[in-house]
């Protein structure tokens, strides 16, 4: 069983606007709320794509009940530890005349030591067969809980993180199958300021000779990069109507996923990672990919050798 672990599930309250004026009115078109969270998300997409997974992490006491009847709704499995408090609101504004998303996310209420030490055994009771490892940590929570979970469960990871809880999840005895940072999280993790593809390849490979076995950069509208097992391939995102980007790129790693699971080489991994995000692109809010609109851009995308 896949075992996705989100640590600070959040309430997505989108706004979209025509264009953005900063210190003036900006009125709202239109609006939505959705249940959302890194781990819950690629959940959501595997199981578009019919492929089981279990969610565990962290939900809390006073509101839920929204995440748990949400995911029943869809017939996700979830085991999670309840903390006291509230699941947080993150706020996307999206500018239709530029296509930028900002946010304005907060943080995760409080979990205790006791209560991560009983999500710990939770997870290694549940016996993942993978595990993907994603998002921000709520307060409480140390940088190198991803680096502990690896360490407890003897299965690949995938580790979707920024900063010190990226760097030291590298340090894991047992080091992730993949990460995947987006190209900010990749400069800033690794202090280092890429300035064309040919470098981001070279780099990443050189990075999965190290550590995690693949390395995929997402990009946004300008594609994504896989590199591993010697090689590194390119693919430029899908033409799609862009209604909302939040989600895209735990659908990259549900995509990723879905082809790792079916042992396809890895040029096959980045074509259906990247079709997974760009179906998620094409809804608003943070909904996320239709196996339908997956299937139709997986035939589109096209991937070209950077490096060998």
């Amino acid at each position: 069983m896949i075992v996705t672990v989100t640590l600070n599930p959040c309430i997505d309250q989108s706004l979209r606007i025509a264009s953005f004026t900063r210190g003036g009115m900006n009125r709202v078109i239109r609006s939505r709320s959705d249940i959302a969270g890194k781990g819950v998300n690629v959940s959501v997409v595997l199981a578009a794509l019919g492929v089981e997974s279990v969610c565990m992490g962290v939900n809390y006491m006073e509101n839920g009940n929204r995440l748990d009847e949400w995911l029943d709704a869809r017939a996700i499995r979830h085991d999670f530890v309840y903390a006291p408090g509230a699941i947080r609101t993150n706020n996307k504004l999206y500018e239709e005349d530029t296509g930028v998303m900002t946010e304005i996310n907060q943080p995760g209420a409080f979990v205790s030591a006791a209560l991560v030490d009983e999500m710990l055994d939770k997870i290694k009771n549940a016996n993942p067969e993978m595990l993907v490892l994603s998002g921000s940590r709520p307060q409480g929570v140390g940088a190198d809980i991803y680096r502990r979970i690896m360490e407890l469960c003897d299965c690949p990871a995938v580790l979707d993180t920024e900063g010190e809880a990226l760097r030291l999840g590298l340090l894991a005895e047992r080091p992730p199958l993949l990460i995947k940072p987006n190209l900010f999280e990749l400069e800033t993790a690794f202090d280092r300021k890429f300035s064309d593809i040919n470098e981001i390849a070279d780099f990443c490979l050189e990075l999965s000779e190290k550590n995690p076995r693949f390395v995929c950069v997402s990009m946004g509208k300008d594609g994504a990069l896989l590199a591993g097992d010697g090689r590194a391939y390119f693919a430029p995102a899908p033409e799609v109507i862009a209604r909302g980007v939040q989600g895209a790129g735990d659908s990259l790693a549900a995509g990723f996923i879905y082809a790792y699971m079916k042992n396809m080489p890895p040029e096959d991994m980045l074509k259906h990672a990247v079709a997974a995000a760009g179906a998620s692109v094409m809804r608003e809010g943070t909904q996320l990919c239709t196996r339908e609109d997956f299937e139709t851009l997986l035939r589109k995308v096209k991937t070209e050798t950077v490096l060998s």
